[in-house]
């Protein structure tokens, strides 16, 4: 989704009621559990600088939590 997002296209997300005999939930069902049991995996980077933000939000929301007490 983030690759194709990347081509300016429209891409909808809906959700759909599991185990209803759907072709393409079914599909995407199936896809999903080939890919969760498959070898090869493709890792996606994180931004350091998000690692960074989300690292010093978490000590903010601690030291708050502490200096509240």
């Amino acid at each position: 989704i983030i690759c194709r997002g990347n081509n300016e296209e429209n891409i909808y997300i809906e959700w759909c009621r599991g185990h209803n005999d759907i072709t393409g939930n079914e599909f995407a069902d199936y896809l999903a559990k080939s890919g969760a049991q498959s070898n090869n995996r493709k890792f996606v980077g994180v931004p350091p600088s998000y690692v960074k933000k989300t690292i010093n939000d978490y000590f903010y929301k601690r030291w708050c939590d502490r200096y509240k007490d």
